[in-house]
This record gives C-alpha cells, sequence and structure tokens, in this order.
C-alpha cells in the first residue's frame, strides 16, 4: 500500500481544507528515508509474523461460500467481555497471572480470535495465529513526524493451538494478544525492515486472521465544505483473513462493529458465541 489508514485520514482532512480555502493544518511530512533498512543489515530477532502454520486440521469447509457480516457489540457486551478479559487466569507455567489493565480493542479482538477458533471447529493441535496492525509512530525512537506520509504500521503476531484458544479463559487469550503489541519497540522495527530488505517476504496467511481497527482514525471531522461526515466504513476487505474493528457511537453510547468474513457453516456457529454473551 501506498499509505496506512492514518496517513489516508490525514490526506483527506487535508483535501477537505484546501476545498474550503484553509491552510493545511498538518502539512504532510514526506521523507521515507526514516524507514530505510540499516546498513549492515542486521536481523536480532524473530518475526513469527512469516512463518507458515503447518495444516494438521482436517478442513471441513474447504470450498464453502464465504458470507461477510457486521457483527454488533453493544456497550454492555463490550464490559462483560472486559470484566472477562481482566479475570485471574494460569500461564502455560501454572502461574496464576491478572491482566490488571485491558483496551476494549484488546478484549474484543481477543475474544474475537477465540470464538473464531471455536466456529472453525479446527484440529485441537492446530497452531492458529492473530496478526494485530499496530501504529508504529510513536514506537520509533525517535518518533515518527506528525504528519508522517507512508506505512508506519507493523503485523504483530501472536500464536497458539486451537486447543487452547478453546480451552484456556479469556484472560489467557489477552496476555497473548498484549504480549504481541509489548513486543513492538525501536529494535524490533529495525529488524523488521531488514528482514524485509533480505527476504521480501510475504505473510502466509493460512489459519491466521489480521485484527484491525479504526478507533483511532479521524474519519469524523473530514468536512469538504458542507459540515462533517456522519458515517464512514470500508468497500470491503482486502482480504477474507481480515477483520476490522468500527467503533460508533449510538444514543450517546459507545459501540464496536467487526467486520469479518467466515464460510457459511462458521459464520452461524461464530454469531451464536456472540449471542451468548447476553
Amino acid at each position: 500500500f501506498v499509505a496506512d489508514g492514518i496517513s489516508a485520514v490525514e490526506f483527506i482532512n487535508s483535501w477537505g481544507e484546501t476545498a474550503r480555502g484553509l491552510p493545511l493544518s498538518l502539512p504532510p511530512f514526506l521523507d521515507r528515508t526514516l524507514l530505510r533498512a540499516r546498513t549492515p543489515l542486521r536481523v536480532e530477532h524473530h518475526h513469527s509474523e512469516y512463518d507458515t502454520l503447518p495444516n494438521i486440521s482436517s478442513d471441513l469447509i474447504t470450498g464453502e461460500e464465504v458470507v461477510y457480516r457486521y457483527i454488533r457489540f453493544d456497550q454492555d457486551m463490550i464490559c462483560k467481555i472486559k470484566q472477562e478479559s481482566m479475570a485471574p487466569c494460569s500461564d502455560q507455567n501454572g502461574r496464576i497471572i491478572t491482566n490488571n489493565k485491558c483496551s476494549s480493542y484488546e478484549a474484543i479482538a481477543a475474544f474475537v480470535w477465540k470464538a473464531r477458533a471455536k466456529a472453525l471447529m479446527m484440529s485441537g493441535d492446530q497452531l492458529m495465529r492473530v496478526l494485530v496492525v499496530v501504529n508504529v509512530r510513536d514506537k520509533f525512537e525517535p518518533r515518527l513526524p506528525k504528519g508522517y506520509f507512508g506505512n508506519a504500521i507493523k503485523y504483530t503476531a501472536a500464536t497458539c493451538q486451537a486447543r487452547d484458544l478453546v480451552d484456556q479463559p479469556l484472560s489467557y487469550v489477552v496476555g497473548l494478544v498484549q504480549e504481541a503489541i509489548r513486543r513492538v519497540n525501536d529494535e524490533h522495527l529495525r529488524s523488521t525492515i531488514d528482514y524485509n530488505e533480505i527476504r521480501r517476504a510475504i505473510r502466509p496467511l493460512g489459519f491466521t486472521y489480521i485484527s484491525s481497527t479504526w478507533s483511532g482514525l479521524a474519519f469524523g471531522s473530514t468536512n469538504f465544505g458542507w459540515g462533517e461526515a456522519i458515517s464512514t466504513g470500508p468497500v470491503e476487505l482486502p482480504v477474507d483473513e481480515g477483520i476490522l474493528f468500527l467503533p460508533r457511537q449510538e444514543k450517546g453510547k459507545m459501540c464496536m462493529y467487526a467486520f469479518m468474513g467466515l464460510p457459511v457453516s462458521a459464520m452461524g456457529n461464530f454469531e451464536e458465541l456472540v449471542r451468548q454473551i447476553n
């Protein structure tokens, strides 16, 4: 892609300012050499987002039509999911851990990963992965300049056996997502850039779902001269494995929509798991 979501929103908002005869409130920063690979190249971390996950499942859904839905999570549902996300649980070594802090996005992204594994009914030993899209503008040292135009996102991976996704409590799954996000720092990002310079790698998407949110995108402030935007949304998902989380205000209360696709039989299972929240 030429640019990520934040750059796209800043471009559209600048376009609106130009249409109204206003100076740009945030001029674009166009120097992409800030994200060049190092010399010499140094791959100092394992980048599991590029691993190919072995297929050990009897895939009963191959060839099924993929259907797309907007799955709604209202404020009460989000509160229940967050409460469950912060319940004490045991890690793989049997130690009790507690998530004292959890964002709504982390909680819902983990819930969807867990529910998706149940809905797809994979073999218990099947490795499944979530790729969480992270805005890295403030992860570099120094941070990228305001108005940076380009791709400043990172796909960070959490991987787990389907059995653990299904059987472990939601708080365990949230911990995996949070650990993947915490991993993203300047050192890890520079290693990723060098890895891509060497491999020109493509992320394999088998048994993977890509989790992205528009919660930080200011589409609502776009104004071409006839008022701010009332509603925004994607035309389509770029890949079937993608799930896009769209925050909305409805009657003064926050809700979240998950725009996603699943095979027909799995989508019915997934929707039933969402209904069970209440």
